[in-house]
């Protein structure tokens, strides 16, 4: 081979050769060390259409604690890696695509989200089945939280709306819930007139529409006939259309909802002005986590960045004590008792997990904790 090369190449490209062929396979390697130190997860958002706005926050705070666990080392000595895939206008089929996209051909084990009830009950059953951990940053629910491989760090939809109804109770005996079809408000629709019901009021009238709904004047015709005292509204996605409706028909009776996010109070276009809802409660604005947000991405952050951000450090901590192995992750999940987060402290309980809610109010267009 030797006497070979030198003929076709003469003997100082021959030796080029060589050394070429003798460091191909070092390279080779060292390209295989590195990509072994990668440790990427899935995560399937609302990326783009109507409320989008959850997407982008969860995505920015996933994004900022996956680049400071990085600039801190990493997690077991690899580089995390997140791969964002879109569920637009949370689409059902969507994140079913985007979950088989990303355990068949990105092959990962852990992924984030997705954002609304819908979409994980669609995927749960799946994931169960391929052995793949699900951590969504942005909903909650009996129906999904029975799955071992599921788990979230939002709050118990189911004590927020028993919280709220008592809320309302203390001033008013009557009340209209506008809800939606949507899993995630249907759940909570219900869940509230129960929960009002037990309490002694009454649900004079209750709705729900499809989230794509054009025209919500009957619906809202039904509660101004009724008269009640007060109107809770338990529709994300149908909030600022129900709100404008019940301005126009005068409808003036105190608005109540659950879990808003500004890009849903902007879409009432007013008409939300001194609504009271419960959600998670969010950090300071003087908070760390706030400051750093804002400096990487030029903007405040609103739900679910906050909780994203905690789900990745918590994804993190799981891994470094118990291993990548999908059953070690889940007896994290299982057993890890409290966890302190941007949000606050974080507690695991017997059903799912305590976080610390709010009550919110609309004031001048904006809403903020009330005092």
């Amino acid at each position: 081979m030797s006497h070979v090369l030198n003929l076709l190449f003469g003997g100082e490209v021959r030796n080029t050769i060589f050394i070429a062929m003798f460091l191909f396979p070092l390279t080779l390697a060292a390209e295989n060390a590195r990509v072994s130190k990668e440790l990427k997860i899935g995560a399937i958002l609302i990326l783009s259409g109507e409320s989008s706005a959850q997407g982008l926050n969860s995505q920015r705070g996933a994004t900022l604690a996956m680049e400071e666990i990085n600039a801190s080392g990493g997690i077991n000595g690899k580089g995390l890696t997140i791969q964002f895939e879109d569920e637009p206008n949370a689409s059902l089929e969507k994140a079913v695509t985007a979950y088989h996209k990303l355990v068949k051909i990105d092959k990962v084990r852990v992924i984030l989200g997705p954002n609304w009830l819908g979409e994980v009950q669609a995927v749960a059953p799946l994931a169960e089945r391929d052995k793949v951990f699900l951590i969504t940053p942005s909903t909650s629910a009996p129906s999904i939280l029975k799955y071992q491989n599921v788990f979230s760090t939002w709050a118990d939809p189911i004590d927020e709306t028993q919280k709220m109804a008592k809320l309302i109770f203390e001033k008013h005996r009557t009340v209209s819930v506008l809800s939606g079809e949507e899993a995630w408000e249907s759940t909570v629709g219900i869940a509230f007139k129960s929960a009002f019901t037990e309490l002694g009021g009454k649900v004079l009238t209750y709705d729900e529409r499809a989230p794509d709904a054009t025209d919500v004047k009957s619906e809202v015709l039904r509660v101004k006939r009724a008269n009640p005292e007060a109107v809770f509204i338990s529709s994300f996605t149908l909030l600022g259309k129900y709100t404008k409706a019940l301005k126009q028909l005068q409808v003036n009776v105190p608005f109540f909802g659950i879990e808003l996010d500004q890009a849903t109070v902007d879409s009432s276009d007013g008409a939300a002005e001194g609504l009271v809802f419960i959600g998670p409660a969010t950090p300071p604005t003087d908070s760390s986590f706030n400051k750093k947000f804002h400096e990487r991405f030029g903007a405040n952050p609103d739900v679910p960045a906050s909780q994203a951000y905690d789900a990745i450090n918590m994804l993190a901590a799981a891994i470094r004590s118990r291993g990548e192995d999908v059953s070690n992750i889940e007896e994290y999940f299982k057993s890890f008792g409290t966890f302190q987060g941007a949000t606050g402290t974080i507690t695991r309980n017997a059903k799912s997990v305590e976080v610390a809610t709010t009550f919110f109010q609309v004031k001048d267009g904006k809403y903020s904790a009330m005092r």
